[in-house]
C-alpha cells in the first residue's frame, strides 16, 4: 500500500511541476501535503491509545449512496443524512482522527465563523463549506486512492492516464484490503464520535469499488441513483472546469492542451463508470437484493415518495423529528434555482451523438430520452 501511495504522490508532484512550474501550487504539494499526511497518520495511530473505544464499534448494514457525479446524490445525501445517522461534515472528513480533532477543533471553529469556511462557492457548481455535510468518498484522499485526486491536484494533467485510481476493484489485493480497512476505521471513529450507529455515506466514485465494498461490508445497502448521461456529462465537465479555475486559475496552465486531454480522459472514465456498474448487475456479481436503483427524474419529480421508498428499502422507520426535517428541506427545495451554468458540450470536444453511441445500452435500459 505504501508503494502505491508513494507512486501516486510522485505523479502528483511531477504533474504539478509540468502544469504550473515552480510556484505556490507546487510548493504546497511538495511541503504541506506530506506534513498533512504525516499528521493524519500519526493522529490516527494515537486514536488507538487515546480513544480505544472506537475499535469496538460495529458497523451494521451501512447505507452507501452511489451514482455518477451530478446524479442527485448530493441532494439525496443531505436530505436523509440528518441527526439520526452517522455522516461527516467536511472538516471532519479533512480531519478523520479523533486526536486530530481535539488538537485542531478550536482553530476550525474560528475558521467556520469566517468567509474562509467556504472552500467552493455555489457558483462553481457544488457549494462546499467546512460545516456542510459532505461526501465520504473524500476520505479516500487521505490514502491517495480516489478519483477526487484529479480534482484536488493536477494529477489529471499528467502524461499518465489515471486509470489506476478509477478501476478500484482491479487494484492489487493489498491496496483494496487496506483501503477498506482504512474506510471502516473512519466510519468506526465517526460513529464513536457522534454516538450513533446507522451509517449513511455518499460514495460516488466508489461505484468502481462496489465489489470491494460488499466484500468488506456484506450486509451493506446500496442506493444507486441513475441519471441520463446527456445531463450528467455536461454538468460534470462544467463542474470540473469551474473547480480547476477556482483552485488555480486556468490561465496559469503552462500548456492549455492539458485541459483538453483531461476532458477526454475524464469522459472515457465516466463512460466506464456506467458500463462497469451495468456489467456487475447483469452478471449478478453483487447481491442485487441489497441494491435500490432510483431514477433521478423520479427523485426530482416526487422526492417525498422517493424518500419513503428508500426508508422502506433500508428497513428504517424515521423518527418524527427526522420526518419534519426532511419535509422542511423538501419545501425549501421547491424554489431552488442553481447559481451555476453548465457549459456546452462542444467546449469539451464531446458531442451528444457520441454520448448516445457510447452508452446506448444505458439509454435503452432506463428509457432516457435521446432528443
Amino acid at each position: 500500500m505504501i508503494s502505491f501511495q508513494l507512486k501516486i504522490y510522485l505523479k502528483i508532484i511531477v504533474s504539478t511541476w509540468k502544469a504550473f512550474g515552480f510556484g505556490k501550487v507546487f510548493l504546497i504539494r511538495i511541503s504541506l501535503m506530506p506534513l498533512f499526511y504525516f499528521f493524519t497518520v500519526v493522529t490516527l495511530m494515537l486514536d488507538k491509545i487515546l480513544f480505544p473505544g472506537f475499535q469496538r464499534v460495529v458497523i451494521k448494514k451501512p447505507i452507501f449512496i452511489i451514482g455518477h457525479p451530478r446524479s442527485g446524490t448530493t441532494f439525496l445525501h443531505r436530505l436523509i443524512a440528518e441527526d439520526d445517522f452517522v455522516e461527516f461534515k467536511l472538516w471532519e472528513i479533512l480531519v478523520p482522527s479523533l486526536t486530530g480533532r481535539k488538537i485542531l477543533r478550536p482553530l476550525i471553529d474560528k475558521i467556520i465563523k469566517t468567509k474562509k469556511n467556504i472552500l467552493f462557492p455555489a457558483e462553481v457548481g457544488h457549494k462546499m463549506g467546512l460545516d456542510d455535510v459532505e461526501e465520504e468518498e473524500l476520505l479516500f484522499s487521505h490514502i491517495l486512492n480516489t478519483q477526487f485526486l484529479t480534482l484536488l491536484s493536477p494529477i489529471g494533467f499528467s502524461d499518465w492516464d489515471f486509470a489506476e485510481l478509477v478501476f478500484n476493484d482491479l487494484q492489487p489485493e493489498e491496496v483494496r484490503e487496506k483501503s477498506m480497512i482504512f474506510f471502516r476505521g473512519c466510519l468506526q471513529r465517526q460513529a464513536f464520535y457522534l454516538r450513533k450507529t446507522q451509517v449513511v455515506s455518499k460514495l460516488n466514485y466508489s461505484g468502481m469499488r462496489l465489489k470491494s465494498l460488499f466484500h468488506e461490508f456484506p450486509d451493506a445497502r446500496i442506493i444507486y441513483l441513475i441519471r441520463s448521461p446527456l445531463e450528467t456529462q455536461t454538468s460534470h465537465m462544467s463542474l470540473h472546469r469551474n473547480m480547476f479555475d477556482h483552485l488555480w486559475g486556468l490561465d496559469k496552465l503552462r500548456n492549455k492542451s492539458m485541459l483538453s486531454i483531461y476532458y477526454q480522459r475524464r469522459y472515457k472514465h465516466n463512460v466506464a463508470f456506467y458500463n462497469y456498474l451495468e456489467s456487475l448487475f447483469e452478471k449478478g456479481s453483487i447481491p442485487l437484493n441489497q441494491i435500490l436503483v432510483l431514477n433521478y427524474n423520479d427523485l426530482r419529480k416526487d422526492p417525498g415518495t422517493a424518500v419513503q421508498q428508500i426508508f422502506s428499502f433500508i428497513n428504517i422507520n424515521p423518527s418524527k423529528q427526522l420526518k419534519q426535517k426532511i419535509q422542511s428541506q423538501l419545501e425549501s427545495q421547491k424554489g431552488y434555482q442553481a447559481k451555476h451554468h453548465n457549459i456546452d458540450l462542444s467546449e469539451f470536444n464531446i458531442s451528444k451523438d457520441r454520448i448516445i453511441e457510447d452508452l446506448q445500452a444505458v439509454f435503452k435500459k432506463y428509457d432516457f430520452s435521446i432528443k
